[in-house]
């Protein structure tokens, strides 16, 4: 099931990553660390430290935005990056 999920995953993404095993897409985008808030309006995904993010974000992940039924179905949007901090 797990590698049926990451074929979802991949379609998508371009090139090498089309034929990525489960384990390798795992690794590098699955696995990235990413800090989560939670708004009333909806909840940001910013990637901290992943070389693939560009990947993610070129391939329309950050344009597309999936509801979350178990919370209140709010949007769920994906970006990179640190996040700004107050007088930035």
């Amino acid at each position: 099931m797990a590698s049926g999920l990451y074929r979802l995953l991949v379609r998508p993404l371009a090139g090498r990553h089309a034929t990525a095993k489960a384990d390798t897409l795992a690794r590098r985008f699955v696995q990235a660390s990413a800090s989560v808030e939670i708004f009333p309006e909806r909840i940001q995904a910013r990637i901290v430290r992943c070389a693939y993010a560009a990947v993610l974000i070129q391939a329309g992940f950050a344009d597309t935005a999936v509801r979350i039924p178990r919370l209140d179905d709010r949007p769920s949007q994906i970006s990179s990056g640190r996040p700004k901090s107050e007088g930035d």
